[in-house]
C-alpha cells in the first residue's frame, strides 16, 4: 500500500510541476522504493524551489490597514486568481487577514506567509471563479505562526488537505462543507485546539493525524465526518477522543503515519 501511495504521488507531482514530462510515458514498476523516494524528495524539493521563487502579489491588490508595527489584510480587489499574500508592506509584517477579506472573492488558489498569526470570520469562504474552489485538489498549509483561524474561515474551500503547523484554535465551522478534504495532518508538537463544530460537514474526511501534544478536541469538532479514523499515539487525549465520540481510532500505526506524511509534507 505504501509502495503505490508513493507511485501516485510522485506521478501526481510530476505532472504538476514537470509540465514538459506530459508527452512522454512513464513507467514507475521497476523502481524500488527507495528510488520512489529519491525521485519523491528531488520533486519536492523542485516544487519548493519554484513557489519560493514566485513574486507576491502587488500591495496595490490589498486594501490594509497598519499600526506601524504589523498589517492587516482588509480587502482583496485585485483581479488575479492566484493570491500570493507578502510576507510584509513597506519592511512592516503582514501579520492578520481581517473578516470577511476574501468572502466570495473569484480566487483559485492562496498562498499564506509564516508571518500570519490571525486568519479572521469568513476571511476566505466561498472563494471561487469559473465553478472552481479555492484550493481545489490542493493542501492547505497553515503557518506556523498561526494562533486564530476564525468562524467559517475556510468555509466552502475546495482543499483536500490541511496540514497544520502550531498551537492555533481553530473556531466554529472554521472548515465548514470542505466537500473535497481528506485529510488533516497535524504536525508533531504542536497543539492546536479543535473547537466545537470546527471541521462539520466535511463528508469526504477520512483520516485525522493527530500528536500527543494535540490536548483538548471538542466533542462536536467533526461533526459529520461519518467515514473519519483518527490516528494517534496510545494514550493521547485524541484516543480518549475518539473512544468517547465512536469513531474508529488506530494507535497501532501513529509512527509510521506521521513519518509518511512528514515526509509528503515537509516543513518548509
Amino acid at each position: 500500500m505504501k509502495r503505490i501511495f508513493c507511485i501516485l504521488t510522485a506521478v501526481l507531482l510530476i505532472m504538476s510541476v514537470c509540465v514538459s514530462a506530459a508527452s512522454e510515458s512513464m513507467d514507475f514498476s521497476a523502481c524500488t522504493d527507495y528510488e520512489l523516494n529519491v525521485l519523491l524528495t528531488k520533486l519536492q524539493l523542485e516544487a519548493a524551489e519554484r513557489i519560493g521563487k514566485r513574486l507576491s502579489s502587488p500591495e496595490s491588490d490589498f486594501v490594509y490597514a497598519s499600526n506601524g508595527y504589523e498589517v492587516r489584510i482588509n480587502d482583496y480587489t485585485g483581479t488575479d486568481a492566484h493570491v500570493v499574500i507578502p510576507e510584509d508592506i513597506n519592511g512592516t509584517p503582514v501579520t492578520r487577514i481581517y473578516n470577511s477579506a476574501f468572502l466570495g472573492a473569484q480566487l483559485e488558489s492562496v498562498s499564506l506567509p509564516d508571518t500570519i498569526t490571525e486568519i479572521g470570520d469568513l476571511a476566505f469562504a466561498w472563494a471561487r471563479t469559473e465553478g472552481k474552489s479555492v484550493g481545489d485538489g490542493t493542501v492547505l498549509y497553515l503557518p506556523s505562526n498561526l494562533r486564530t483561524v476564525g468562524t467559517q474561515a475556510f468555509a466552502g474551500n475546495g482543499y483536500a488537505g490541511v496540514v497544520v503547523n502550531s498551537d492555533v484554535k481553530i473556531d466554529t465551522d472554521a472548515f465548514q462543507n470542505m466537500n473535497n478534504l481528506k485529510f488533516i495532518y497535524v504536525r508533531e508538537g504542536a497543539a492546536p485546539e479543535f473547537d466545537h463544530w470546527s471541521v462539520r460537514s466535511c463528508t469526504k474526511l477520512e483520516t485525522v493525524i493527530i500528536p500527543p501534544s494535540v490536548k483538548h478536541i471538542n466533542d462536536t469538532a467533526f461533526e459529520g465526518a461519518k467515514k473519519l479514523k483518527i490516528i494517534t499515539a496510545p494514550g493521547s487525549a485524541a484516543e480518549a477522543w475518539a473512544i468517547k465520540n465512536f469513531f474508529p481510532v488506530d494507535t497501532q500505526h501513529y509512527a509510521e503515519y506521521a513519518a509518511e506524511y512528514e515526509a509528503l509534507f515537509p516543513l518548509l
